[in-house]
């Protein structure tokens, strides 16, 4: 927790010394970059009772992620690999997506678990990766 803090400190201070590019058009004034939280889930396709499908993960997407996240979020299609416990390497389909929200939402840990539970309830998965960085955004 004592890290989180102190990248939140530095993501603050960078966010109060840098600011978004002039636009070239005369007129608009540039808005500050603000810092917010960048949250990648990996999700994996293999399973014993056949590939998670194009369809299940839209579902998937439609009615869970989109409750949890309503201000929006990015999905990739992705290829990749792992390597099992048992030293087998397997190769799937898998989907990447992409959270940024406001450092300061409260509940997203709380969102982004209950998303991670319900893709392995419901697709047989052992886990699903969760990558959390900072961002400087800027709309």
């Amino acid at each position: 927790m004592k890290l989180l803090r102190k990248q939140l400190l530095v993501a603050a201070i960078l966010c109060l010394t840098l600011r978004a590019p002039t636009p070239a058009a005369e007129g608009v004034k540039p808005r500050a970059l603000e810092v917010w939280v960048r949250t990648e889930l990996y999700f994996a396709t293999s399973r014993a009772a056949g590939e998670v499908t194009a369809a299940d993960f839209a579902g998937f997407v439609d009615h869970h992620v989109t409750r949890l996240f309503p201000d929006g979020m990015t999905v990739l299609s992705g290829y990749g690999q792992f390597r099992k416990a048992s030293g087998q390497l397997v190769k799937e389909r898998s989907y990447l997506l992409i959270l940024l929200y406001p450092a300061q939402l409260k509940d997203a840990n709380s969102r982004i678990q209950e998303l991670r539970s319900i893709y392995k309830d419901t697709f047989g998965q052992e886990s699903v990766l969760r990558v959390d960085s900072f961002a400087l955004v800027s709309f």
